[in-house]
């Protein structure tokens, strides 16, 4: 008989810790407010993705730095949290979602678009997973104004099975003209002028106040913005990947990992080929260890585990820098499937 693995209920807690402290992408602060169900949770409406979406597979909490220079951005600084919900199962936390966020710098501008001279850089762009709390969080700043909208942060929340997305949910969140009105006469923001279009004025915003943030200062000239989005038709599990043994996972693993012909830069191909060789690598001491026994068996293994932990380590690095060129969390996902089957010694 064969089993289906899946990530966070199979794996050791040791390896828990080591793959998701990695990847950085689950917090284990409070969860014992994991199981719990919020009393009412609002579905928000979509709305347009808007022309400047790039995915950039930034796997991050800090979009303020653009990794392609290592420069800032200025503004007024912004903490923005939104939790995931399922609105149609109790609003119960939605865990393992991908949501990635953009939006315009404090000069009106978007990172990565041709047309306004900012190809290559990938500042106020980035994703995080979804933690036990269904909750993600970034660093970022109060966004500025461009001709045409009234201010906005986009965002996009997906479920994969492995390479697949299985869901997408894409909306924009805003802020309240008065709070708008405050910032936009502060430095950097105040060297364009006024703004010309407000909430009331947006086409695209259109009187949706259920998109509007709750703003609270955060005692230090910034502000925590927080957004409750609860959506329905989710996948029943998410954050998971499904594979019958070492095998079959270590197929969904080399799938999962970015191919070193298609790379779009030298280092997004040099990081590749590490990965390639740290998987062929581990897979050598799997293979070993299978054909092995006692001691000798648990020291392969031991060293299969560390190996694919250098893998781990690596594609996170790439994925934070803007080098790897994939999606982080499927790999994330093989490596912690490939674990779950390696006897603990």
């Amino acid at each position: 008989m064969t089993k289906t693995y899946t990530l966070g209920c199979v794996i050791t807690r040791r390896q828990a810790l080591g793959i998701i402290g990695a990847a950085g992408a689950v917090s284990f602060v409070d969860l014992g407010s994991a199981s719990r169900a919020w009393a009412a949770c609002a579905v928000p409406p979509s709305q347009t993705e808007g022309p400047y979406f790039v995915d950039e597979l930034l796997q991050r909490s800090d979009i303020t730095v653009d990794p392609s220079d290592g420069s800032v951005q200025p503004g007024v600084p912004l903490r923005l949290r939104i939790n995931v919900l399922r609105a149609d199962d109790g609003c119960a936390p939605a865990v393992g979602l991908q949501v990635d966020v953009w939006h315009a710098s404090a000069t009106g501008q978007y990172s990565d678009e041709a047309a306004i001279g900012t190809s290559g850089a990938k500042y106020l762009r980035g994703y995080q997973i979804t933690d036990a709390n269904g909750a993600v969080e970034f660093t970022t700043v109060y966004p500025g104004w461009y001709t045409g909208r009234t201010i906005h942060i986009h965002f996009k929340v997906r479920a994969f099975d492995g390479t697949q997305t299985t869901y997408e949910f894409t909306s924009q969140l805003y802020f309240d003209d008065a709070v708008s009105d405050q910032v936009m006469v502060l430095a950097p923001y105040g060297a364009r002028g006024a703004r010309d279009t407000t909430n009331a004025s947006d086409g695209i915003f259109n009187g949706t106040t259920a998109l509007v943030l709750a703003l609270t200062d955060d005692g230090s000239g910034g502000y925590v913005g927080t957004f409750d989005a609860g959506l329905t038709g989710l996948p029943a599990t998410t954050g998971t990947v499904a594979c019958a043994d070492l095998t079959d996972c270590r197929t969904v693993l080399a799938a999962a990992l970015p191919d070193p012909a298609a790379a779009a830069s030298r280092k997004s191909r040099k990081v590749a080929r590490q990965l390639v060789r740290l998987s062929t690598r581990a897979g050598s001491f799997l293979d070993r260890a299978g054909a092995a026994s006692g001691t000798r068996q648990t020291r392969l293994y031991t060293r299969a585990s560390a190996v694919l932990q250098r893998l781990m380590d690596l594609a996170t690095q790439a994925g934070s820098g803007g080098t790897l060129g994939v999606s982080l969390a499927p790999i994330t996902q093989a490596v912690a499937a490939i674990l779950a089957l390696v006897p603990s010694p």
